[in-house]
């Protein structure tokens, strides 16, 4: 019978050398740690999850979540530093989008971030300048309709000023 050890060791080494993304899941269970209080005797603390997986398998991984009962992910592990800050994240189609434009990027997920930033402030730019362009124009019209106004109350002005005279 063959170790489980070798066996192991070559899924994960497949796992790494494959041409295309693998996302994986391991079970977790509630983890415990025996500690003494301050009379001496053990008391047994739940401590969290932990994984049960070889160790180090999560070491081999780029991003690793911890999803929670209510699946809110947080990163026990991240190599992009894309979700390094988040308290803790819905997995949705948006997560994948992420993960695939720094993949196909070749670039950390900072300067990612700083392009984001650049567009949306184009973007918001572009929406700016189109609000001012229709400011100007509802000035500029309100403007002309002023002028007229202040042509009829001139001419208002010089009839009654001159009614008797014509």
């Amino acid at each position: 019978m063959e170790k489980a050890t070798p066996k192991h060791d070559e899924f994960v080494e497949k796992i790494l050398k494959s041409s295309c993304h693998i996302f994986t899941t391991v079970r977790s269970k509630q983890d415990y740690a025996m500690d003494k209080d301050e009379k001496g005797k053990t008391t047994i603390t739940k401590v969290g999850m932990k994984q049960e997986t070889r160790e180090g398998f999560e070491y081999e991984l780029t991003i690793s979540f911890d999803l929670n009962m209510n699946n809110i992910a947080t990163a026990s592990k991240d190599r992009t530093s894309m979700f390094t800050s988040d308290v803790g994240i819905k997995i949705d189609e948006g997560t994948g989008k992420r993960i695939m434009e720094w993949n196909e990027s070749g670039l950390d997920w900072e300067s990612i971030q700083k392009k984001q930033i650049e567009e949306e402030e184009k973007k918001k730019k572009a929406e700016a300048d189109a609000i001012q362009k229709v400011r100007d124009k509802a000035y500029t019209e309100l403007m002309a309709e002023m002028e007229k106004i202040k042509f009829i109350d001139d001419l208002a002005k010089f009839w009654n000023t001159n009614q008797d005279k014509i």
